[in-house]
């Protein structure tokens, strides 16, 4: 969950910055994206500056108040959803952290999409998924991997585990809350 969120906020902080950047950069200008893509493969930092410099021209020429607007309401909008997105992170780490399916339920309902595994999970197993959850944060892989198993989702599914699982294919137990051997 919290490696989604972060992936989530990057990408969309990635996709504004590159609409802000785009004209730029010279993105859609061709001959002046160009330039620069030249002047760095030859390492050359005057005409890279003076690219530069004419994309920056380009772009004041074709700035309006219309396209800055747009700007400033796509950015609000990323960092109200960051804002509600951490809120809804926050919620469901401390249902977890309480024990409380109720509240877990409610935390997980602000989520825009619900990973498939959440139909498996109900009050009755709602216990052991918090076994589950606090297994992978100590770092015991095989707990948790038996835990999922008596849930029914898959090993690699639960609280804060983002979309390439746990993270520990990359950083051992670490990524998992406890210490690498």
């Amino acid at each position: 969950m919290n490696k989604t969120i972060s992936i989530m906020i990057i990408l969309g902080v990635i996709l504004v910055g590159a609409a802000v950047a785009m004209p730029f950069f010279g993105m859609g200008y061709g001959q002046q994206n160009t330039a620069v893509t030249d002047a760095l493969a030859k390492g050359d930092y005057q005409a890279y500056m003076t690219a530069i410099e004419q994309q920056w021209q380009t772009y004041k020429a074709t700035l309006t108040q219309d396209k800055f607007n747009q700007m400033v309401s796509s950015y609000q909008s990323m960092s109200q959803k960051r804002e509600q997105m951490q809120a809804t992170q926050t919620a469901i780490k401390q249902a977890i952290k309480d024990g409380s399916y109720t509240e877990w339920q409610t935390a997980m309902s602000g989520l825009t999409k619900q990973p498939q595994w959440v139909s498996q999970i109900n009050a009755g197993n709602f216990a052991t998924y918090v076994q589950m959850v606090q297994a992978r944060q100590s770092g015991n892989i095989t707990e948790t991997q038996t835990l999922a198993t008596q849930l029914g989702i898959p090993a690699r599914q639960g609280h804060g585990m983002g979309m390439r699982g746990m993270g520990w294919h990359k950083r051992g137990t670490e990524a998992a809350g406890g210490t690498t051997a």
